[in-house]
């Protein structure tokens, strides 16, 4: 059980949706088996969405993590521009968020996708301070991480 949670923690970005799935399934069949071969006869469904529910919570804890890590271990701190700024479109009852486009002081954008936040916390030509991804793989954050996700 164990491989399979890191393997799907290990192919979240690397693998697409179908090997994602096909894993999740693996890791239902292993777990009705295990149950069922223990003696776990009513119960058994119960504690495989337990697990099942468990395990999807730790590789999304995962992989916000690893985010926070990397950009920590090779990010860089810099001062930026807010340039422009928009809303995610309506997507039935999902909260909308707003985007932030950032560019550096000499004019070069910065690398990544843009700066994603809850509320409007941001205006357009606000100066402020960013962690920035320099392979552009991640999306740039505040010091104060809770602010951008």
């Amino acid at each position: 059980m164990l491989a399979v949670i890191i393997g799907m923690y290990l192919l979240v970005d690397n693998a697409g949706t179908l090997v994602q799935i096909l894993l999740w399934n693996v890791q239902a069949v292993l777990l009705v088996l295990l149950l069922r071969k223990l003696g776990a006869r009513e119960s058994s469904g119960y504690a495989m969405l337990f697990v099942v529910a468990t395990s999807l919570m730790s590789v999304y804890v995962g992989d916000m993590a690893r985010d926070d890590l990397t950009l920590q271990h090779r990010g860089e701190r810099v001062t930026v521009t807010v340039v422009k700024e928009w809303r995610d479109p309506p997507q039935g009852r999902k909260a909308r968020e707003y985007n932030h486009a950032l560019e550096r002081q000499d004019g070069s954008k910065v690398p990544g996708p843009a700066v994603k936040t809850p509320s409007d916390v941001c205006d357009v030509g606000q100066v402020v301070t960013v962690f920035e991804d320099p392979e552009g793989e991640l999306r740039p954050r505040t010091p104060r991480s809770g602010a951008t996700r």
